[in-house]
């Protein structure tokens, strides 16, 4: 795995892209000026200490298990975590669907994950995590985010050491998945998001506000969900 490591940079994501060369990639900035999440959102800062990495990793040979990508990058995170602060759990870390990181149910982090084709073919993938390790970031929009640091970490945040630890506990879930050893993967998730203590959850689609009871995953990683107002339960898609 090639480590490029940067004083700041737009986007991580972006970066893996034009700075691969076939082999697993990984891009750790101090800084991030450009950085993008879900819907348009923005994840940068102007202040060192949190973390900003993206991890650039060739095509796989089977592309369905594509949609499992942003599962084992989350697990990663949260594994990593774990490993740096190991009284984590008392904080309530836990993984929020579709690409939240969680603590004392506020956002301390999130994932983006996609994936590029060129005539018809996948040149790739990256997974870009963007996690608070030691400033909280001021959003708009109302949604609460926190950092380790403001619940309470007091271990070293070196941002590269924590890239590379996440860097290769993807790669290994990733190998796992290769193996076709999915449902391992699925069920940490599950285990990760601590569905039975957090399973309602909102959601906006076509300027619509949604509630849902989280009901676990399906085998292709989506979210099997039951509508609040109507019951009806269906799967929601979890795609790069």
């Amino acid at each position: 795995m090639r480590i490029i490591e940067l004083d700041s940079c737009g986007s991580t994501n972006d970066e893996a892209w034009a700075r691969q060369d076939g082999a697993p990639t990984l891009v750790v900035a101090q800084m991030q000026h450009s950085g993008r999440g879900r819907l348009g959102r923005r994840w940068e800062s102007e202040k060192t200490g949190n973390l900003y990495t993206s991890l650039w990793l060739p095509a796989p040979t089977d592309h369905t298990w594509l949609a499992l990508l942003p599962l084992a990058a989350g697990v990663a995170a949260a594994e990593t975590i774990m490993a740096f602060w190991p009284q984590c759990d008392e904080k309530g870390l836990r993984l929020k669907w579709p690409n939240d990181l969680m603590i004392n149910n506020a956002k301390c982090g999130g994932l983006l994950c996609e994936a590029r084709w060129s005539s018809g073919k996948m040149t790739g993938m990256v997974a870009g995590l963007g996690l608070n390790l030691e400033h909280v970031p001021e959003l708009s929009g109302g949604r609460v985010v926190t950092a380790l640091r403001a619940e309470g970490f007091q271990g070293l945040t070196a941002p590269a050491l924590w890239a590379e630890t996440w860097a290769a506990n993807l790669m290994r879930w990733v190998a796992t998945i290769a193996k076709q050893n999915e449902k391992s993967l699925l069920q940490r998730w599950e285990e990760l998001a601590h569905l039975d203590a957090f399973p309602l959850f909102e959601t906006h689609e076509g300027g619509a506000l949604r509630r849902y009871q989280a009901m676990g995953l399906d085998l292709s990683g989506r979210l099997r969900v039951r509508d609040m107002t109507t019951m009806r339960e269906s799967t929601l898609d979890q795609a790069p």
